[in-house]
């Protein structure tokens, strides 16, 4: 039962993973970094 429970964590993960991990091969100028700093400085911190 306990190798049930941690397969599904471990999935939970790699689906939280892949729905909001981001690509490091990118550069600082990429459009992405470009959003989430613009993004970060309309937020008001």
């Amino acid at each position: 039962m306990e190798i049930v429970a941690l397969l599904i964590v471990l999935v939970a993960f790699e689906a939280a993973a892949w729905r909001w991990g981001f690509d490091s091969s990118d550069g600082v100028n990429s459009r992405e970094w470009e959003r989430r700093h613009l993004w970060t400085r309309v937020g008001g911190e």
